[in-house]
């Protein structure tokens, strides 16, 4: 078995995209449609907006492939708390 991933504490508001702490109040890094993502990462630091992936138990993958319940994150965004 993978080991977990570490817990995601921010998300994009635009894109959605899962960040660490380290990227809070700037603009994402991620790429949409080949452009930068326009959106800003924002905190989710409450510990009941998360919760870990049970189909990969929290290490994004399944059998060797990326779980496609996460999408390889290993963690889910249970949305604002």
């Amino acid at each position: 078995m993978s080991s977990k991933k570490k817990q995601p504490w921010a998300i994009c508001t635009n894109c959605s995209e899962f960040h660490s702490d380290s990227l809070i109040n700037q603009r994402c890094t991620m790429k949409v449609g080949g452009k930068r993502c326009k959106g800003t990462v924002k905190s989710e630091l409450k510990p009941d907006a998360w919760s870990e992936c049970q189909d990969c138990e929290a290490s994004g993958s399944v059998g060797g492939e990326i779980c496609i319940s996460c999408r390889g994150k290993g963690w889910l965004f249970n949305g604002a708390t």
